[in-house]
């Protein structure tokens, strides 16, 4: 009985010790905010690199903090992008705060002219940041962006980015797509944003509400998306909201395969999936 004791005592103690390793050598930690003020709701959620080598670490941390940076304004201090974890929680915890109790101050201010004019409004605002690491392979990571706020009217706002950095260096490429290939990738471009349509294998009448708006748009052809980067199978890509087609359509987001993108990708995108796409 002592020896069965003993023996499952020693699993817990190296499941323990395994457990804390990968713990401290997690490379991206999320870190979250929520804050609640009366009238708003906020959200900040970020992916943050806590074990990541430089040059790409201060890449990244460069990255999340340009992209937050809008929502930042005057009066909150950024950190740079060498700032270690607990110097990046004060920033986005002092952010959350910052940001619900400004839209709880301005959704209280709406409900009050919509009392003096006799109606209630009791609807909450909100805003939401998520920054999470999309992809990641032996030679790239991928990070994306997605903000959602809302101040009254019929909807809320929406818009998404993302970027995919090169690990050796900490390269940004921004551009996943070459320059000049806007026609001949139509084909691709319409096979993928179909495929992403939720409809029982007939697209017509989506295909229709995107070309209608192109045509009132006066767009010949299909833009590139404002969103493109790399995972370690496809090229993720999204459009934005009223990009290629109206509201109630949303905003398209689909994946092209990297053997059928590759002939359109630049030749920094190009080299990082023809170099091997293994997971991480």
């Amino acid at each position: 009985m002592m020896k069965k004791i003993l023996f499952f005592a020693l699993l817990l103690v190296q499941a323990s010790s395994l457990w804390g390793k990968t713990e401290r050598e997690t490379p991206y930690k999320n870190i979250t905010y929520e804050v609640e003020t009366p009238g708003a709701t906020s959200r900040v959620s970020v992916d943050f690199p806590v074990n990541v080598q430089e040059p790409l670490r201060s890449k990244v941390v460069g990255y999340i903090l340009e992209r937050l940076d809008s929502y930042r304004g005057e009066n909150l201090a950024a950190p740079t992008n060498k700032c270690d974890e607990e110097t990046f929680n004060q920033f986005l915890s002092e952010l959350a705060t910052k940001l619900a109790t400004q839209y709880g101050s301005e959704q209280r201010e709406y409900a009050e002219s919509m009392k003096e004019a006799g109606e209630e409004y009791n609807v909450t605002f909100y805003v939401n940041i998520y920054i999470p690491k999309a992809a990641e392979t032996e030679e790239f990571v991928s990070f994306a962006c997605y903000f959602g706020d809302f101040e009254g009217g019929v909807h809320g706002e929406r818009y998404s980015d993302g970027v995919t950095f090169r690990k050796r260096d900490g390269k940004r490429i921004d551009d996943i797509f070459r320059d000049n290939v806007d026609e001949a990738i139509q084909p691709l471009l319409w096979k993928a944003i179909l495929a992403s349509d939720d409809a029982d294998g007939d697209t017509s009448e989506y295909r229709k509400g995107i070309e209608d708006y192109l045509s009132m748009e006066k767009l010949e052809l299909l833009p590139l998306p404002s969103v493109a980067f790399l995972t370690p199978d496809a090229v993720h890509i999204e459009y934005q909201y009223y990009q290629i087609c109206p509201w109630a359509q949303g905003a398209p987001t689909a994946e092209i395969p990297i053997d059928e993108a590759l002939p359109f990708l630049t030749k920094e995108a190009a080299q990082l999936v023809k170099t091997g796409n293994k997971r991480r």
